[in-house]
């Protein structure tokens, strides 16, 4: 295998990519801590861009940095999984009262922040920002090859407090599903928060 060719880079991300997330992570790069994170992030939000795109993210630090001022967020880099869990968060109505949890409002799907991480069809994870964080179990479902089993636990920060759910339910693959979520009634009305995951092809539904 030629050492520079794209095939031997993805092999030695995937082979590193628990060792630099845990470096990353746990602050243990210095100049990162002291200059070059700083600087990346205070030059992106000079543009003060609505939306971002990241592209080789490694782990996703900027996105998580990013996500307290910028409401639309993508970090995608080169893996060789078959599948994106994807998860978008809002405090916002997802569904109507009367509908089935897949059946996500337009106006959530506009206004929702996004996540997105590459999975394999079985496989144990975590994905975050810094006002959501969800570990996950996913498994496939025998003899059925867009469905898949997920368990998960995670815990959303919002304006009005922290949610938090934990369960198992069915995945089909291209489906939304709304995964947790509340409803709060004030004197200006009702307040939602949601979290709502899908399962997906690279690229596309």
């Amino acid at each position: 295998m030629n050492p520079h060719s794209d095939e031997k880079i993805v092999d030695s991300w995937e082979k590193n990519a628990t060792q630099w997330t845990s470096a990353v992570r746990g602050g243990r790069i210095e100049s990162r801590k002291l200059i070059t994170d700083k600087a990346i992030v205070e030059a992106v939000l000079s543009h003060s861009p609505a939306s971002v795109l990241d592209i080789g993210c490694g782990e996703g630090w900027l996105i998580r940095e990013l996500s307290p001022q910028v409401s639309h967020l993508v970090g995608v880099d080169a893996a060789s999984k078959p599948l994106v869990l994807e998860v978008r968060y809002c405090e916002c109505q997802a569904t109507k009262t009367d509908s089935v949890p897949s059946d996500l409002l337009p106006s959530f799907l506009k206004e929702s922040s996004l996540l997105k991480v590459s999975v394999s069809s079985e496989e144990k994870g975590f994905v975050s920002s810094s006002e959501l964080s969800i570990g996950f179990a996913l498994k496939p479902v025998a003899g059925s090859p867009d469905q898949f089993q997920l368990n998960y636990a995670g815990n959303y920060t919002t304006n009005i407090g922290n949610k938090a759910g934990s369960g198992k339910l069915l995945l089909v693959q291209g489906q939304w599903v709304n995964l947790f979520g509340s409803r709060h009634d004030n004197e200006t009305g009702p307040q939602h928060s949601n979290v709502a995951v899908r399962l997906a092809k690279p690229g596309g539904s």
